[in-house]
């Protein structure tokens, strides 16, 4: 017998087809099903539809949904400010993310730029933690990776 891991049958089949990237893309269409012969993206008409194209690399989804889910993942922004003792809310999805958030031990900059004296190209990470005792600054960017980039 098979043991529940507590999602609906129709999840695991659908979480199960997007790891086999068996999704109803139109280049699933084209390729799999043979119903069609465009298997352009549905939203910008530039590449082929593929599930790692839809995730990761699609013009029009990268100005909104890439960066919000960016940003869903950089929760961590919470969990260092409840570390360093600075004011958040109670509920971590409710966190809202201030570009700078300091109390007397630490400052917490959030997607800020870096003033350097000479010019480099990424200088607006993620997450800096400067912590004023110590007297050091932690650098943390967050990135969404994809095993082929289309």
């Amino acid at each position: 017998m098979r043991e529940s891991i507590g999602l609906k049958m129709e999840t695991e089949a659908l979480i199960t087809a997007a790891q086999d990237q068996a999704l109803d893309t139109e280049c699933h269409k084209v390729r799999i099903l043979h119903n069609t012969n465009d298997p352009k993206c549905r939203m910008c008409k530039d590449k082929d539809e593929t599930v790692a194209y839809i995730v990761s690399a699609c013009s029009v989804i990268a100005g909104s949904l890439y960066k919000t889910r960016h940003n869903n993942v950089a929760a961590i922004h919470y969990s260092i400010c409840q570390h360093y003792e600075i004011k958040t809310t109670d509920n971590i999805w409710l966190h809202k993310i201030n570009p700078v958030a300091e109390n007397n031990k630490v400052k917490v900059l959030w997607d800020f730029e870096i003033r350097t004296n000479r010019q480099i190209q990424a200088r607006r990470p993620d997450l800096v933690v400067i912590d004023k005792q110590m007297k050091k600054a932690l650098i943390i960017d967050v990135a969404m990776p994809n095993d082929a980039h289309t």
